[in-house]
């Protein structure tokens, strides 16, 4: 089990492959009460990952969040709540 919380992630629009946050193969994820703005995507989530819970984030500018799962796990295994975009 892993916790992120009351991070502020920062870095210019302009840098390449500047992800916020990048979770791969990991479980019982939660990230929550932060704030994410990078030239990438906020949050990348790829390969063998399961029960990732965000709540309480902010995205933008950047790429929003990346999944790179089957649409079926994503159905069973995500959850967000109160998410908000910016650019």
């Amino acid at each position: 089990m892993l916790t992120l919380s009351n991070l502020n992630i920062i870095a210019p629009n302009t840098s390449p492959n500047a992800d916020g946050i990048h979770i791969g193969s990991s479980s019982l994820v939660t990230v929550h009460h932060c704030i994410i703005a990078t030239g990438d995507d906020c949050i990348g989530i790829v390969g063998n990952s399961s029960y990732i819970n965000m709540t309480n984030v902010v995205c933008g500018p950047g790429h929003g969040i990346r999944f790179v799962i089957s649409f079926f796990f994503l159905l069973m295994a995500f959850l967000e709540r109160r998410m908000t975009f910016n650019n």
